[in-house]
Order: structure tokens, then sequence, then C-alpha cells
């Protein structure tokens, strides 16, 4: 068996997914592992915790770990197991069927029969051939296309594969008249004015369910204005990660490479192949890129926060190119772009440890643009 270890961010965790794919598609008996999820020692250790988002996605067909079946590979997780670990490391005698990834790409993994992998396989060239079928898998719950539902993106149970119950109307016509006004309020292009409408309805209403339901049901209908207004155009995503890339110990290893004059170099070729491109700005730092982007030409998207975050990944795959941060959130906005004549742009290296060798990023990323900082 396969067990191929789920952690990090949404991005990161897609790719562990994709690889696990590629090994089914391979005959192999392969599972994930999301115990890293369930270990708050673990969820500490980093600079922020992250939840399963796999379950966010409408029934995304997985097969989840026994802690035996873990075990087998790994060893006993009691305190006899640790000792028998640093033991065997003291007499030079590492566990054997624990793989851990440390380059850009590892074809010795389709060799594998009994082994645990960890790693965030991010290479294109694990699972380039399958990401068709991944476009038809992966598929975004619905309320983007069913205004009115009113709720963030739901945990799944990924333990089983039963059919997904269809999803309760939960508009209340009591509030249809507040939630006709927010709808006529809405202006795409100008989320400050918008969210003070809503703050007017609030005032009148003292319940919080119906506050924050409003508020939903209006987001969901804001993004399907725009995956409109995306597909009407010569639409471009440009994702500029700032937030916790700005702290001091992710700025010394992501810092310093998707730089202005990377974004204007991929802005430069995409305009020179599309004059007429429309730019869609997303970032988690909302006020740098207003004041950076401040033609026409630009548009910036800021308001799907928190859970719902994870719709920006949509919207940016209903964009028909996209430039990416070095992020592995804005490549599965790219990968998951159904157009077959997209240009999909991202920078020569992930982190700073990496090599810029833009050579072998192409062999090892088929299908992308690839532009120095």
């Amino acid at each position: 068996m396969i067990i191929i270890e789920v952690m990090g961010g949404l991005g990161n965790q897609l790719q562990q997914y994709a690889l696990y794919r590629k090994m089914k598609t391979l005959g192999k008996e392969a599972k994930l592992d999301i115990s890293w999820f369930e270990d708050e020692k673990r969820q500490e250790s980093v600079l922020a915790s992250r939840k399963l988002e796999l379950r966010y996605f409408s029934d995304l067909p997985m097969e989840v770990c026994t802690r035996q079946e873990r075990e087998k590979l790994l060893g006993k997780e009691n305190l006899l197991g640790k000792l028998e670990r640093r033991l065997g490391k003291l007499l030079g005698q590492e566990n054997t069927r624990h793989f851990w990834e440390t380059g850009m790409y590892h074809p010795e993994i389709f060799s594998f029969e009994e082994m645990y992998l960890t790693g965030f396989w991010a290479c294109e060239k694990y699972y380039a051939d399958i990401l068709p079928q991944l476009r038809e898998t992966i598929r975004f719950p619905q309320p983007m296309d069913t205004p009115g539902t009113g709720n963030a993106p739901q945990e799944k149970n990924i333990s089983d594969n039963t059919e997904e119950n269809d999803r309760i109307e939960r508009e209340n016509s009591l509030y249809q008249d507040e939630r006709q006004n927010i709808q006529n309020s809405i202006n795409i292009h100008d989320n400050i004015k918008n969210t003070n409408n809503c703050n007017n309805i609030y005032k009148k209403e003292n319940s919080t369910d119906l506050k924050e339901n409003i508020c939903e049901n209006n987001i969901y209908k804001r993004n399907k204005q725009i995956i409109n207004e995306m597909r009407q155009e010569i639409s471009v995503s440009i994702h500029v990660r700032r937030g916790d890339y700005l702290d001091p110990q992710n700025a010394a290893i992501f810092g310093g490479i998707c730089t202005d004059a990377y974004y204007e170099a991929a802005v430069r070729y995409v305009l020179e192949r599309c004059p007429d491109a429309h730019f869609y700005v997303f970032s988690d730092d909302s006020a740098y890129v207003r004041e950076k982007y401040r033609d026409g030409r630009y548009t910036v998207v800021d308001w799907n926060r928190g859970e719902n975050s994870f719709y920006d990944m949509q919207l940016m795959s209903c964009c028909k190119h996209n430039i990416c941060a070095n992020s592995t959130f804005s490549f599965w906005g790219a990968r998951l772009n159904p157009n077959p004549d997209k240009i999909m742009i991202r920078p020569a290296k992930h982190k700073n440890s990496q090599p810029a060798d833009i050579g072998l990023m192409r062999q090892l990323w088929p299908g992308w643009v690839i532009v120095e900082g």
C-alpha cells in the first residue's frame, strides 16, 4: 500500500490528492493520511493552523488510511514505537518504508509498492497527464450556482462515498425584501459600498444568523456575476500573495521571488498576445493591490474572505489565462482552468532554496510559461 500524507493549505492538499489519484491510475493500492490535521502539536508548530479543505469539494472520491495501516509502515505511535525509531536512527537503521520529498521531482516514487510518502509534490510532471480527469473530479460546492443557500463551504465526511443529500432550500421569505435590497445595492467593483449597504440593513435586525446568511448570499451572487463577466471577455487572473509571506520566517523562504519586475513581465507577455485582456487581481492584501492596480484594465477581487477564500481558486479557474504567484493556491487556479488555449505563467522558482533553472522548469512544468522575477 502507498499512503500519502496530507498537510498544509488547500494548494498543497490538492497536490497530495493529485499524486494519490495518479497512484490509483497506475493500479496501486493508495490511501491518504489526514492525521496531520488532527494532531494539535503539529498544528501548533506551523505559522498558520490549517483545516482539511479537501472536505469542501463536492463528492471528492478518496480513501483514508486507518491508524493500523499507517503504523504498519511507520511503526507504533506509542512510547515503545518512538523508542524503537530513535534507536534505529542511532544504529543507522532508518525506516526504509518512509520516503521524504527532498527535490523537485522524484520519479522513483512510482516504483514503490509499500511506502509512506511525505512531501508537497508540487511538480506538474507528477500528474500532468491526469489533469483533465482531475478537472472533472475536483468540483467546487454549489452555492455559487444556487443563489440563496447562504452557507459557506461545508466539510464533507470523506470516510465513505455515499451521495450527498440534495441541498435544503434555506431562503426565508420573511427576509425576502431585505435580500432584494442588498442585491439591488451590489456594485461588483466596489466592495466598500456594498459592505456599507449590508451594515445599514443589519442595524434593523437583531439576528446574527440573518446577518451572516444575507452577507454570504450576497457573496455567492457576486461571484456568479463576476464569473459571467470573466467568460465574456479575455479574462486573466493575477495572484499577489503577501500576508503570511511577509512574516520574517516565510519571507526568507518565499520572499523576493514575485517582484514587480515579474508581474510586469507576465502582464506584458499576456498583452503582447491578448491586447484586449482584462485582469482580475486576487490577493490577501487588498489595500496593497488596490493602490498598485488602479488602471481600468484591472479589477480587484477581495470579497471572498475567511472560509470563503476557497472560492477565489474557482474564480481564478474561470479566467481565460492565469498569472500565478509562487503559491500552490494559484497554481491550482490555473490547473483547474479548462481553457485548452490558456496561458499559465509562473515564476522560475517557488522557494529561494531552489535554483532558477528555466530549462529544467520547462521540462518539469509542461505547458507553463516560466518567467524570471
